[in-house]
Parts: structure tokens; sequence; C-alpha cells
């Protein structure tokens, strides 16, 4: 995450910063996302900056970062209402990583740190007057060293409520870096468990393919067993309907054989028949004869 704070040089029409090397860096008023914020007033939150039509890409040159998402919200003058000043947050996109994009809690929390900013930078601007005025007092007074105490109580007592404002603001900003330390392990957590699912579907496809690949197999080996057995069964059936033709062709070569033995054997009676007929017509004429 960095932060960049920039100050409104309205006399030059430019926003000022500092580079990562302390260097001041000068960006045109009018331009860049940042720009849309002066002019606007408002909040801004930008995600994917670098696709934005407004992205400002002369800041890579001179600050070591590449952000992945921005917020911009400008601060102004207590008293006048003018923006004097832009705090930008930007996730910072590291090589072959993408950047998280910013909350609703996120930009509430920056409208909460712009608002103390403002609260210090009235509380510095009063100690600028408080400053002329005691100075304007020291010249009028000259030696009177006792309104010079109670105007230097009175700075010491607005320096004392201007640390406690720093301190406050150091104390939101400690607290805005522990919110992103609590949602950076969320994330990671999130991401650790989404993993884990990953895995255990990973862990399930592959069970089911497995499951299904036994069934398949099992599927393939019954029917390998129905055809061995309905092969083997075809070849009973045939080899019984062999056997049932043998035997009957052997009772019809019986019955045949049968058949020409009794024709024959009729023949033979039939033949002895007729020499008894011959003979006894022959016996019957003889005794006619006689």
């Amino acid at each position: 995450t960095t932060v960049l704070f920039f100050w409104v040089d309205e006399a030059q029409g430019a926003l000022i910063t500092s580079g990562d090397d302390g260097t001041s860096v000068s960006v045109p008023l009018a331009d860049g996302i940042e720009g849309l914020c002066h002019r606007h007033k408002e909040l801004l939150s930008v995600s994917r900056a670098p696709e934005h039509p407004l992205y400002n890409k002369d800041l890579e040159g001179v600050l070591s970062w590449l952000p992945e998402s921005l917020l911009c919200t400008p601060i102004e003058n207590p008293v006048s209402g003018e923006v004097i000043a832009l705090l930008e947050v930007s996730n910072d996109r590291k090589p072959g990583e993408e950047g998280t994009a910013f909350t609703a809690h996120d930009e509430k929390l920056l409208r909460h740190f712009a608002k103390v900013i403002e609260v210090a930078i009235d509380i510095v601007l009063d100690v600028e007057e408080l400053k002329l005025l005691v100075e304007k007092q020291r010249q009028a007074c000259g030696r009177d060293r006792s309104a010079l105490k109670d105007l230097e109580s009175a700075n010491r007592t607005l320096r004392d409520e201007c640390n406690e404002a720093i301190e406050t603001l150091l104390t939101e900003r400690r607290r805005f870096e522990s919110i992103r330390e609590d949602l950076s392990s969320a994330n990671e957590a999130l991401r650790t468990e989404v993993n884990h699912l990953e895995k255990h579907c990973e862990r399930e496809k592959q069970g089911c393919e497995a499951a299904e690949m036994s069934a398949e197999e099992d599927r393939s080996r019954a029917v390998a067993l129905v055809q061995k057995a309905l092969s083997s069964m075809t070849r009973q059936r045939a080899d019984q309907h062999e056997s049932f033709e043998a035997e009957k062709r052997s009772y019809e070569e019986a019955a045949h054989a049968a058949q020409r033995a009794l024709q024959g054997e009729v023949a033979a009676l039939e033949s002895q028949l007729q020499q008894r007929m011959r003979a006894s017509a022959m016996e019957r004429s003889a005794f006619e004869e006689a």
C-alpha cells in the first residue's frame, strides 16, 4: 500500500508531492485522476487504475510503484472550503500478481483520515495565526513580560493540542494499517480455504472417474462372461443337435434295414405259398386223373 500527499499550488496550476528519493514531483492540476478529484471535490475510487483513461503515467517515471486500485480524496480548508491538498492511497501491484480493490469500508476510513488531517491543518493554521498575533503583541507591548508569558502559555497550549491532533492522526494511521493487515490475513485465509476446496473437488472427481472406470471394467467383464456363457450354450446346443441327428440317422438306417428284412421274409413266405399252391394243384390234378 502506498500513500501520497499532494499539495495544491494554485499559482503554478500544479499538484506537488515527493518522489521515492525525496525530490519534489509536480503534475498538472487539470490532468489525471487527481485533477478530477480536485475539480469535483469528492472521493474517487478507481479499480484497475492503469486502464483508466485519466490515469497519469508520468507518476510511474518518478515513483517506484505500479498501482492497481486508487482511492483519492480532497482535503479542504475548514474556513474557506477550498481544496488545499489531496490524499491518495493505492494498492501496489507486484509483478505477476493482481492487486486488491478497495471496499466501502476503506473509503469510509480514508474520509475519516482526511477529516483528521483537515482538523490538524486547521490547528496548524490557527497556530500560525497565533504566532503572528503573538509577534504583533510582542512588538506592541515591548517589555510587557506578563502579556508575553500569557501568549507563550497559549502558544504552548495550542502546540500541545496540535501534538495531540498529530498523535490522533498517527493513531488513526496505525489503526488503518492494522485493518489492512486484518483484511490481508482474511483474504489469505479465504484463498487457503478455496485451494482446499479445489483440492477436495479434484479428489472427488478422481474418485468418481475411478468408480466409473471400475464400473466400466465390471460391465465389460460381465458382458464377456455372458458372451462366453452364450457361446458355450450355443456349442452345447450344436453338439446336442449333431448327436440327435446322428441318432436319428442311426434309427432311420435300422428301420430301413428292418423293413428290408421284413420285405425279404414276406417275399420268401409268398414264394413258399406259391410253391405249396402249385404242389397242391398238381396233387389235385393227379388225384382227379386217377
